[in-house]
Order: structure tokens, then sequence, then C-alpha cells
């Protein structure tokens, strides 16, 4: 299980009380690890760790049995496709546009996310090359009214970007079986709800109508839209903390953003500020540099293959649930276990 939740804290007790092992998947996007999550991985017997990042964080406190198995994508489905390309663009009224910026992020806790920085880094780009604001556009999958967060509408026209940025929206597909995606104003369509998810095969389509991936997190675990986006060859913008080291600056699928300051917040622990204008100028180079983003994005297409599903990440796990099974197999006094 993940556990962050107090509403989650009964799950262990009740493992200790029916001696089985609890396995926790541990998500941290700030440090040092936080002691309100800290008290639940007290009581873990195997922790779970997505990225380096959160490995590193937790040995520094932890020294049980802790494992590093990273997110997986499906390369059969997360792939490039040139082909749909313009169809997609059609389908989301953007086919006038020669250069898209792509930003999958949650919106929530309310600016976890940062699309202030995002918007801002944007506009400012916009006006250092006047031709994007005829030929480029940045398109978002998010929902901008989540409950307890920012009206992510009212911050973007604020911006001045009402043209210039559009939400994806969802609707129903013909079969009335699944959703796929719109655009924006689609009077058939409703706006994208975190709830009501687009399906691997659609979001493979939106991810392949992309020039560019763009993440502006105050910190990541490790970020499931980046590595699919990377699967399908598009070249990545993140920041220079938790785990854009590892998925952008060292394979080199991309360019990352300065930070400009750290932030403590209620779980008492620290994440980081993008700075927006470093940010704005990681997107211009990788536009203006066709060879870079080109480069980019080939060597984002054979960094996913590490991540792959059936190959490199499930294996991982069984070898993971083999050794759980046979520790439990072992005789232990102490944990009143018979080996029986």
């Amino acid at each position: 299980m993940d556990v962050w939740l107090d509403q989650l804290a009964f799950l262990t007790r009740v493992t200790k009380e029916l001696r089985i092992p609890l396995v926790t998947h541990v998500t941290v996007n700030s440090s040092p690890l936080s002691p309100f999550l800290s008290r639940f991985l007290a009581e873990s017997d195997y922790i779970v760790c997505p990225s380096k990042f959160v490995f590193n964080e937790v040995t520094q406190v932890f020294a049980k049995d802790i494992y590093q198995i990273g997110h997986g994508v499906d390369t059969n489905v997360y792939r490039p496709m040139p082909e749909i390309k313009e169809e997609t663009k059609r389908k989301l009224k953007i086919e006038d546009k020669e250069f898209v910026l792509l930003s999958v992020m949650r919106n929530k806790s309310p600016l976890q996310k940062n699309f202030p920085a995002l918007f801002h880094a944007w506009k400012m780009m916009l006006e250092e090359e006047q031709i994007l604001k005829r030929k480029g556009i940045m398109l978002c999958l998010s929902d901008p009214f989540e409950v307890g967060s920012t009206n992510l509408m009212l911050l973007r026209d604020r911006a001045g970007l009402r043209d210039f940025v559009k939400f994806i929206w969802t609707k129903p597909t013909e079969d009335k079986t699944s959703l796929e995606m719109t655009f924006e104003g689609d009077p058939n369509g409703f706006v994208h709800n975190a709830n009501c998810n687009l399906s691997s095969n659609e979001m493979a389509k939106l991810y392949n109508v992309a020039d560019l991936f763009v993440l502006s997190s105050f910190g990541e675990s490790f970020n499931l839209p980046s590595l699919e986006s990377m699967a399908c060859g598009i070249p990545q913008v993140a920041a220079k903390h938790t785990t854009g080291f590892e998925l952008v600056s060292e394979p080199k699928t991309g360019l990352l953003a300065d930070v400009s300051a750290t932030i403590d917040n209620p779980l008492i622990t620290s994440q980081w500020v993008i700075n927006p204008f470093s940010l704005g100028n990681c997107m211009k180079t990788l536009y203006t540099d066709e060879k870079l983003r080109k480069e980019c994005g080939k060597n984002a297409l054979e960094f996913a293959k590490n991540f792959e599903w059936k190959e490199k990440i499930i294996p991982k796990w069984v070898k993971l649930f083999d050794k759980v099974d046979s520790d439990m197999s072992q005789t232990d006094y102490n944990k009143m276990r018979l080996g029986i």
C-alpha cells in the first residue's frame, strides 16, 4: 500500500495482529523525510521506493528492507506515432500550430505543481519568440477547477494567455464505453476530471502531439507522465530537484531549470520553487535548437526502455514478493512465526 493518510493508520495495526508482512510503496517529493510519513514507515516490513531520490531520502532514516522499483510503462502502447500527429491536432483544433508544449499535472495542494511559474515562463517565451503567438500553443491536461486548489482558467486568463494555453477536455467515445480527448469548449465535452482518466491509448496519442513536455512542480517522487511521454520520444523540461536529475539531466532527455528558493510545507519538510525565467529559457532553447530537441527526444525514447513494464518492472516486483513469501516461511519467534 501507499500510506500518507491518517485514515490508513489502522492497517499497520491490522497487519501486526494478523501477523502478515506489510509492504509499503512510499512517495516522497520533499526533503527531509516528513515525520508524518516516518511513523507509518517505521511499522512497515518492506519499503518500496519509485526513484533514486526517494530511496536516498528513506535510507537516511531507516535501515530495514528497502527496495527501489520504478514506475513502469508499456512501450507497445506508449511509442512514437508520427502518423497520428496531424489527426490529433485537428481533433484538438490546433492544426495550425507548429510547436506544441504539453503539461500533464494534477491541480492540487493548491500550488503543488506550480502552474503560475509554468504560465509565467510560457508568457516570457511568447514575448521573446513572437512567431509562437501564431504558431505555438501550450496544452494542459489538468482539472482547472479541482476542489481545494487553484482556478487555473482564471489564472491563465489573468496572465493574458487565453489564446495561448488550452486545457484538454474529454467526452464519451461514440460507443460510450470510454473517454476521449477533445478541444476546450467542445459542446459535447466537459472539463477534464482527475477521477475520469483517459485510457492509455488515448494518452499515448496526446503525448505524440507534443514537441516538448514541461514539468514545473515543487517536487516529484517519480512522475509517470514524464516517463510515458519519453516513451513516445518527447524531450523534457523539468527542475533541478528531486527526480529531475535521474530522469532528465543524467540520461540527457532534456534540460533542467534552476531553483530559485526552497519552502517549508505543513508536513515539516522542504520543497523547491522553480525559477520561471530559467524555465522559460530551457523551453526556448529546446524550441530554437531543433538538433538538440531531436537528440533529447532520441535519448528519451531509449531511456524509457529501462522501465518497460513487462520486461523490466514486473520481474522486480515478483522477486520482492518471492522474498516476502520466503521470509514468511522462516522461523522467527520474535515475530511469532513458526515457519509453517
